[in-house]
């Protein structure tokens, strides 16, 4: 699949958030590629909405790409022409965040959220109660890798490659 939208290289993530709650999606291959990387088999993914200035502007470039790209002139028209012809996009393909997102807004309503996504790790062996060492011998058991973005992205050039 090549980039249908013409859209920019980022290091951020979008997610959809719908009535208080966010709708993502899990890849089980990037979790068992992290599982062997890490020595984890537990672990909670982290999102870290950008500041609001930051996320308005990286998700209105995004949105005037796909419209241009697909010639519409409003979001509601972008959301629905993809939708009904780029059906290879229909089902949640990882590194596609954005398409997943307009995907999702489709088929089910929601906002469009931007920001970092990571995990939160839990290392196999260690427990905070009886004072384990962690296998890795780097931390308490507990890590955080961010896979996109991270506390220190702040600004558009930040997110932007």
């Amino acid at each position: 699949m090549g980039n249908a939208l013409n859209l920019p290289s980022i290091d951020g993530h979008f997610w959809v958030e719908r009535d208080g709650e966010i709708v993502d999606w899990t890849y089980e291959k990037f979790n068992e590629h992290l599982s062997e990387l890490y020595g984890c088999s537990d672990f909670l993914t982290m999102r870290l909405e950008a500041p609001p200035e930051t996320s308005k502007i990286i998700i209105e470039i995004f949105k005037k790409r796909a419209m241009t790209a697909l010639n519409t002139t409003s979001w509601e028209d972008t959301v629905k022409h993809f939708y009904d012809n780029f059906i290879e996009y229909r089902t949640p393909t990882q590194g596609r965040c954005f398409e997943n997102c307009i995907i999702e807004i489709y088929k089910n309503g929601g906002e469009l959220k931007f920001g970092s996504w990571g995990l939160e790790i839990f290392h196999e062996g260690t427990d905070e109660d009886d004072g384990a060492v962690c296998p890795c011998g780097k931390c308490d058991g507990i890590d955080e890798h961010w896979e996109y973005g991270g506390y220190a992205y702040k600004t558009v050039s930040d997110f932007l490659n």
